[in-house]
Order: structure tokens, then C-alpha cells, then sequence
């Protein structure tokens, strides 16, 4: 389980540092938003989710070579049984 709280931490770590990146493209956005008319709150929630959004982003980049480790370790499922296997039928012909 440790290495699942290492590897989690590190993810918010990096969705941290590109939330906080974002706010730059966030804050332009949001006052794209403002001066085009629309309420202060939109502007900022249109703002934080574009923020969101690069720091969700960096994560999945993060991820593509940092993979979830499994915290069961020597565990794997049960095979499934021959009955919930799809059956096999032919058609006329074949």
C-alpha cells in the first residue's frame, strides 16, 4: 500500500503544479469571459476549470509512464466459470 500512497501523492503533486500553471491560461479566459459580458462568476468558474483541466492533463501525460501500482500484490481474479462464457452458436450453413 505504500507505494499506491507514493504514487498518489506524486499525482496530486503534479495536478497541483499544472492547477497552478493553468491559472495563467485560467486567468485570460476568465477575463475574456468578463469583458465579453458575462457574470464574474462564470468568468471564474470558466477561469478554475481551465486551470483544472491543464492540471487533469498533466496528470494523464504523468500517468502514461508512471503506471498505478497494484496494491494486492500476488493476487489475481478468479478465472470466470465455462457457464458465464458467451456460447458459441453457428449459423445455418457455416
Amino acid at each position: 500500500m505504500k507505494a499506491l500512497g507514493l504514487w498518489t501523492s506524486a499525482a496530486l503533486t503534479i495536478f497541483v503544479n499544472g492547477f497552478l500553471h493553468g491559472l495563467g491560461a485560467g486567468g485570460a479566459a476568465a477575463l475574456a469571459a468578463f469583458k465579453g459580458g458575462l457574470s464574474w462568476k462564470f468568468a471564474l468558474a470558466t477561469g478554475l476549470g481551465v486551470a483544472a483541466t491543464n492540471g487533469g492533463k498533466r496528470v494523464l501525460v504523468w500517468s502514461d509512464t508512471n503506471e498505478i501500482p497494484n496494491p494486492f500484490p500476488g493476487w489475481t481474479p478468479p478465472a470466470p466459470s465455462p457457464s458465464s462464457a458467451p456460447s458459441q452458436v453457428k449459423a445455418e450453413g457455416s
